[in-house]
């Protein structure tokens, strides 16, 4: 399996995580729009907080979301261990914890190195040859 493969492979858990925090956010969102009051007329009578008129349709829409949410999470979670695992079984403890930082943690380059207290050019080199080195079982490509 070539290079490119195998980091678009270790890419899912950080795009998986991103579209479960995103789900999150919504959720979020629309719980606001729920308990926003659904009119503010300063009469001087007393009012319960009220929901909003659609408030079945927009309660719905949340608990759909949270739903939703879950799922992606869930998701998540089964593809960081997918990947840890494959990562943990490379010969080379540096590779493990270039790899992990990069693509489990989602650390940039530059972090990377400051935290290796490697070069760009080393850093770049214990990558790739973790790369090569790692193992992907060709059904979970798919």
């Amino acid at each position: 399996m070539d290079i490119e493969t195998k980091k678009k492979w270790l890419w899912r858990y950080r795009e998986a995580m991103f579209q479960a925090e995103s789900l999150w956010r919504q959720a979020e969102e629309w719980q606001n729009v729920i308990y926003e009051p659904s009119c503010k007329v300063l009469d001087g009578m007393p009012k319960s907080p009220g929901f909003s008129n659609n408030s079945d349709n927009n309660i719905v829409k949340h608990l759909e979301l949270i739903e939703e949410a879950t799922e992606a999470t869930a998701s998540a979670k089964k593809i960081r261990k997918e990947i840890t695992n494959a990562i943990g079984k490379i010969d080379n403890s540096l590779g493990i914890k270039i790899l992990t930082l990069r693509y489990v943690e989602g650390f940039s380059w530059k972090e990377i190195e400051s935290i290796m207290n490697y070069s760009k050019t080393h850093t770049r080199c214990l990558h790739n040859n973790a790369l090569g080195k790692l193992k992907i079982d060709q059904n979970s490509t798919k």
